[in-house]
């Protein structure tokens, strides 16, 4: 049985109908003049919850083993090899003899509801990170922009589609076109200077929205433990992370243990509920990558499996 196939054409299936889902709301929702942080948060939430079905059937069917195993599948098996392999060796052995050792019979029906899953997990995750692409996208009404993917290898900051919509929102701050067609380069200094000021706020607005508390929590929580492992470049990125903050009540609290700062740090992992976890250094693992920190992202990956591996 081609249990890959079976995995890859469900997984596809499920990601076409909710990106086609989302961009239609998000049209109609553009039509009549909704807000689109409003209408996004709202889908957003609705995979979430959709996830959240998923997470409680598994565990009413006694197969949340079955799930923990494929969650750590690449663990299980060398880091160097394709993701689609690792996945049909996860279902074709540790997951299959798991699953007939529960006495369940369907395992065909088993691994669609797993790709279901797994793809409205991994949308989420995308469109969660890729809010601020994807609201020029709507702003725009460029929904041949929305591709429901990461951009290889580059940030989508770093995109052609994004700086083009940022271009087009902040004509302004275009370079101007000389009568060629040419785009000309500005050789007045103050120009320069306030071109490289509105780039240097744009990435700091970024930064300061894309992570959470709890996700600058776990980062501390990293940084105290495994700091000597890390790139200075990658040190300097991750304190400026930590530092777009609002949590200043530590300078002010009698005892610093009474910071809520420092109390989500204190709690290491344990921050994130345990239902929701894996999938929340997933999506940190995911933003860490995006922003070039991959020295960061694999001691988060060592230090996490080394926790997971504590608890069993």
């Amino acid at each position: 049985m081609d249990y890959l196939k079976i995995y890859k054409e469900q997984y596809d299936h499920v990601f076409k109908r909710v990106i086609s889902e989302t961009k239609e709301e998000l049209k109609k929702a553009k039509k009549n003049k909704k807000n689109f942080h409003t209408v996004f948060s709202k889908i957003i939430d609705k995979l979430y919850n959709k996830r959240n079905q998923f997470h409680e059937k598994f565990k009413s069917e006694n197969l949340n083993s079955c799930l923990t195993l494929f969650e750590n599948r690449h663990n299980e098996y060398d880091k160097n090899l394709p993701n689609e392999e690792v996945i049909l060796l996860i279902l074709s052995n540790e997951v299959l003899v798991e699953y007939e050792k529960l006495g369940h019979k369907k395992f065909n029906l088993f691994i669609k509801e797993l790709a279901e899953l797994k793809s409205i997990t991994n949308t989420q995750i995308h469109l969660d990170n890729y809010s601020n692409y994807y609201e020029l996208v709507f702003e725009q009404e460029r929904y041949e922009y929305f591709y429901g993917k990461r951009f290889d290898k580059i940030s989508f900051q770093n995109s052609d589609e994004y700086i083009e919509m940022l271009d087009f929102k902040y004509p302004e701050k275009r370079l101007k076109s000389n009568t060629s067609g040419i785009l000309s380069i500005s050789k007045n200094p103050e120009i320069d200077i306030a071109s490289k000021k509105v780039k240097e706020d744009n990435i700091r607005g970024i930064i300061e929205n894309e992570f959470d508390t709890k996700e600058r929590a776990i980062l501390i929580y990293l940084c105290n433990s495994r700091l000597k492992d890390m790139k200075l470049t990658e040190v300097i990125k991750v304190m400026l992370i930590v530092g777009s903050s609002d949590q200043f009540e530590i300078f002010n609290v009698k005892s610093a243990s009474n910071s809520y700062l420092y109390k989500q740090v204190q709690k290491g992992y344990d921050v994130f509920k345990d239902n929701e976890l894996e999938e929340k250094i997933a999506n940190l693992k995911i933003k860490l990558n995006n922003r070039g920190l991959k020295g960061v992202e694999e001691e988060l990956r060592i230090d996490f499996s080394k926790y997971l591996n504590r608890r069993k």
